[in-house]
């Protein structure tokens, strides 16, 4: 008798059912461990399950405001001695705002687990703001703005796209603020996140490495189980595509941008498996679709991108293109439209079908095999789940995907989806 073996479960997510141990503090802390012996090293993560999606006009950015300011010292442990005891015990540290969650990370050796979390509770309970430090970090988050968004023209179309998607909705502003929300700022509004969000309720101390969970366990009761719990914040829900139709935006590029999207779901959402499959058969690698028919068969396109986030919500599904000098754009969205009516009418083959779903299972398993990438996925879970271990199984969704599925999929985005065109038109200046 032949077994299914779709009804087996993929290594990966075998082995998260096998080691992953979750559970709560008293004050409603949630903690994700992975014990794993044969780990040389250690990482240790607080998630909190909140980022710019849950921010509104005129304080947008906060969340990533306060990522900074959580480096910058306690009562306890003043300015600049997090830093320098984190690099004592060896230990790698960093932050990361997103739209659904912040993240501070940090992997170290096993033996530093303990001062690890001890240093991580302290900062969460007892962030020590003053006026002078708050002033010069606002300086800072304005200056990345101008870096990294206003001086870079894809960042510019890019944050231009999603606010026309998504309007005043939990996308459709950029994670790390409009830069006159940055400019408007106060202390007192950020402590104010910090006491909505920052409630235990709304944090997950993840551990991946070698030690014993016992012990680890005791660690958290008895520094981040001495937050205070509070009440959770009301979280922001229903984000909604409404930007359907052709837009422009000049910015000093060399040759015409062209960004096209469609709404897409979260990925908690039914159906994303199907959406990640096709992404990877249009833009996976060189040899996908879309590289094929835009730069290779017809050279119309320098370069071409395709995007689709695991965001907790219903999100976009971006195709991205660099047009080559003296090409039309609107001949390349006709190129588009007909590699997309293409795979709508014959649907992909069982090679591609088989190729991507290769890709994406060894993008998969690149991903979690250190620490920090399991560590990573079990935070992403939790906040997309309610689960650290749910999102291990996407190899396991890959699987039950049909040639026939993605080829309906495509023939929605051909016809019946809205679609977001946005032309990114030079300016006649150099690029930036």
């Amino acid at each position: 008798m032949r077994t299914d073996r779709r009804a087996e479960p993929s290594p990966i997510l075998a082995a998260a059912r096998r080691h992953i141990v979750q559970g709560a503090l008293n004050n409603g802390v949630r903690f994700a461990l992975w014990p794993d012996d044969t780990d040389s090293v250690a990482t240790v993560h607080v998630w909190v399950r909140a980022g710019s999606g849950v921010e509104q006009r005129g304080a947008t950015g906060l969340a990533h405001m306060l990522e900074h300011l959580m480096f910058r010292g306690t009562s306890a442990v003043p300015d600049g001695v997090f830093d320098a005891r984190m690099e004592a015990l060896g230990a790698q540290i960093n932050a990361a705002t997103w739209v659904d969650y912040t993240c501070y990370t940090t992997t170290a050796p096993p033996e530093a687990i303990g001062e690890v979390i001890a240093l991580e509770a302290d900062r969460f309970g007892g962030l020590d703001l003053t006026e002078e430090v708050f002033a010069a970090e606002r300086s800072v988050v304005a200056n990345e703005r101008r870096q990294v968004i206003d001086s870079v023209p894809e960042a510019r179309l890019g944050e231009h796209l999603h606010h026309l998607a998504f309007g005043e909705g939990p996308y459709g502003h950029p994670t790390i603020g409009w830069a006159e929300d940055i400019e408007g700022y106060t202390r007192e509004a950020v402590l104010g996140f910090l006491e909505r969000w920052y409630a235990p309720g709304e944090l997950l101390v993840v551990v991946v490495g070698a030690f014993a969970p016992a012990a680890v366990v005791e660690h958290l009761e008895a520094t981040f189980g001495g937050l205070s719990a509070g009440p959770e914040g009301e979280r922001r829900r229903g984000s909604r595509f409404i930007g359907a139709g052709v837009h422009e935006l000049r910015v000093p590029v060399p040759t015409p941008r062209v960004h096209v999207a469609w709404p897409a779901p979260g990925r908690g959402e039914p159906g994303w498996a199907t959406w990640a499959l096709l992404e990877a058969i249009l833009g996976g690698g060189d040899g996908s679709r879309l590289p094929m028919r835009l730069e290779v068969d017809e050279p119309l396109v320098l370069d071409v991108g395709t995007h689709l986030y695991p965001h907790a919500m219903e999100q976009l599904m971006e195709v991205d293109l660099t047009v080559r000098l003296g090409v039309d754009p609107e001949r390349v969205l006709g190129a588009l439209d007909e590699a997309l009516e293409a795979l709508a009418t014959d649907g992909p083959t069982e090679e591609e079908v088989l190729a991507a779903s290769r890709r994406l299972r060894m993008l998969d398993a690149g991903a979690l095999a250190p620490t920090a990438g399991r560590a990573s996925r079990m935070g992403e879970s939790w906040v997309t789940f309610g689960d650290a271990g749910t999102d291990f199984g996407l190899v396991d969704e890959m699987r039950q995907v049909r040639g026939e599925d993605v080829r309906a999929l495509a023939g929605r985005l051909c016809e019946g989806l809205p679609r977001l065109v946005l032309h990114g038109v030079p300016t006649g200046e150099e690029d930036a």
